[in-house]
């Protein structure tokens, strides 16, 4: 006997066999055990969720002569007679091939004829949306009218391309996409009476790739198994898509998040030498990115996302370090790239260009510039990463809280000099400024500013840190670099990390760390112990490379350039010369009371 493909041979035969459809089989079970038969269906939805078998199973139903709580018997002659497809009483038309006046036209000749074997003869007009007008004009006194033992079934993708009248005279169910965890299931009672098996993860990667479409679903494990055999891993479904594990899209969305666009793109490279077709990659970075953006704002995250708690929990977890501002960003870039790519002579370049964009940093000035870097102060103090009373507002704070740490120490490292921001300029707010003094006025904060708000100007504060630790003004200015550079005599920290940097960039295998990594830098190698230091603004990095798998990763390349055990020590300064300079500008520009 000929192989029959999946979807064919566990096509639902019952009204109990069709999934993800519940409320739609329970009206249509209940009128054919009432008897209230319309003389017209519209079954409208996406395609592969049931719409034409759901059609095929009405039709036996209703000419059952012994139905069963709305389901066809399946014993008597009816139901046996047109479980064939030869029969004479239900007629399957294709409307994409057949769509002129003429074959409506030839199939209502047909309808004055009685039934052969049941009560009813059931036309099903699959793809009803591509008739030709002249036929849905031929058709329509006829469906409005038709004989007593004559029922219409139209099946569609497209339901708006129908004309009013013809809607009209139909009683219209709406098909929904089946959900990943109801395909899933499914799924595996194929797989139990086909003698296989498969990972669960597998499984779950064939029911997203399907989008809804149980027979696109079946499709793919039908392809799955012919490559495979008696198991289906989660690696051979990945390679017959043209996608990657989600580990993947949680690397390369932190490197677009984090500005790393070096980074970002080198996974792409490998991901598309690796055989990675470029529009399933801009379809799942999509749609991870919206999962991101949801993860944000959703109380119940799971139910949207259509994943496991334990997926949700990570999302919820790498959109936590990020300011949703920056998600929309991307998800908008990402977005209008997934559209682009079909017409693309090159999707390459659209792909990179979009991760090049995504990574761009807004302009420190422009309204979403300063929206984004307010949604990341609001993340980290909403995590208690910076300090705040009650008694003064909170950028107000944190500069006091730094000043006073400083004076009351005696010799400060140098890397606190740094992290405080201390420069020479003054912060930009002139082109703040400008708008509401064109006019002659000043604005109106500096009218009604309390005195207390003069109480730690920046640059007194510049003169007692430098007076005080009697520090030349080149110290006073430095701060420390996030990129790996050349080492300096003597400093063995510098020379170890920079020689783990040198072989990560040769192993393609480091390919997706490398861009977190060069944003550190060795500053202590002591005992056992290689500490590396990331300022506040490459936190994100060090979180990224704190996780277990790239932690031993990087933990044991360090132990064959040094040839002993070493302990990773991965450290976070204290404060962001970036944040300093910021939270100096807010204050300049944001009103502590704005009028009314």
């Amino acid at each position: 006997m000929a192989y029959r493909a999946l979807y064919r041979k566990y096509r639902p035969r019952l009204f109990a066999d069709i999934v993800g459809q519940q409320g739609l089989v329970q009206a249509l079970r209940s009128q054919v055990e009432s008897g209230r038969i319309s003389h017209a269906y519209l079954f409208s939805g996406p395609r592969g969720t049931g719409k034409t078998s759901a059609a095929k199973v009405l039709a036996r139903a209703i000419n059952c002569a012994d139905p069963q709580r709305g389901e066809c018997c399946g014993h008597c002659r009816p139901c046996v007679e047109l479980q064939a497809d030869t029969n004479m009483d239900i007629a399957e038309i294709d409307a994409a091939s057949n769509n002129s006046v003429d074959k409506v036209r030839e199939m209502l000749e047909n309808v004055k004829y009685m039934p052969a074997v049941g009560r009813f003869r059931v036309y099903i007009i699959d793809e009803v949306h591509m008739l030709s007008t002249s036929a849905f004009n031929a058709l329509l006194k006829t469906l409005e009218e038709p004989p007593a033992h004559v029922v219409f079934i139209l099946a569609t993708t497209e339901p708006h391309k129908l004309p009013a009248t013809v809607l009209s005279r139909c009683q219209q169910f709406q098909f929904k996409r089946i959900s990943t965890g109801e395909m899933t299931a499914l799924l595996k009672e194929v797989l139990a009476q086909e003698g296989s098996e498969a990972e669960g993860d597998a499984l779950s990667a064939i029911a997203r790739a399907a989008d809804g479409g149980m027979r696109d679903a079946l499709s793919l494990l039908d392809q799955c198994l012919s490559l495979s055999g008696d198991k289906v891993t989660k690696a051979q479904v990945l390679e017959m898509l043209g996608s990657s594990d989600s580990s993947f899209y949680f690397d390369i969305s932190a490197n677009i998040l984090s500005g790393d666009a070096g980074g970002a793109v080198d996974m792409l490279d490998a991901f598309l030498n690796s055989g990675g077709d470029i529009k399933t990659f801009a379809t799942d970075l999509c749609r991870h990115m919206r999962d991101l953006y949801i993860a944000s704002y959703a109380k119940d995250p799971a139910a949207l996302m259509d994943v496991s708690a334990e997926e949700a929990a990570r999302f919820a977890k790498q959109a936590a370090r990020y300011a949703p501002g920056d998600i929309l960003k991307a998800l908008g870039i990402l977005a209008e790239l997934e559209g682009t790519l079909r017409y693309a002579a090159n999707p390459r370049v659209l792909a990179e260009l979009a991760i090049f964009r995504s990574c761009r940093a807004e302009k420190a000035t422009s309204y979403d510039g300063l929206l984004s870097r307010l949604e990341r102060l609001e993340a980290r103090l909403g995590a208690g990463e910076l300090i705040e009373t009650t008694a003064q507002p909170a950028f107000q704070q944190e500069i006091l809280v730094e000043k006073a740490t400083i004076q009351h120490n005696a010799v400060p490292p140098q890397e606190k000099l740094a992290d405080i921001g201390i420069q020479k300029e003054k912060p930009e707010q002139a082109q703040f400024v400008e708008d509401f003094s064109a006019d002659g006025e000043s604005p109106p904060w500096e009218e009604d500013a309390p005195e207390e708000e003069a109480a730690v100007p920046v640059d007194s504060m510049e003169t007692d840190v430098k007076e005080e630790l009697a520090l030349p003004e080149e110290a006073v200015k430095s701060e420390p670099t996030s990129k790996a550079e050349p080492p300096k005599e003597g400093n063995a920290a510098l020379k170890l990390w920079h020689a783990v940097l040198e072989e990560m960039k040769k192993q393609k295998a480091y390919s997706s760390i490398i861009g977190f990594a060069q944003k550190g830098r060795g500053t202590e190698y002591a005992a056992d112990t290689l500490t590396v230091t990331f300022s506040q603004d490459d936190r994100n990095a060090a979180d990224m490379l704190s996780e277990a798998k790239r932690a031993d990763k990087i933990r044991k390349m360090i132990e064959g350039i040094a040839g002993k055990p070493l302990t990773v020590k991965l450290d976070i300064s204290a404060w962001s010369p970036s944040e300093q300079r910021f939270i100096e500008q807010s204050r300049a520009v944001i009103p502590k009371e704005i009028p009314i």
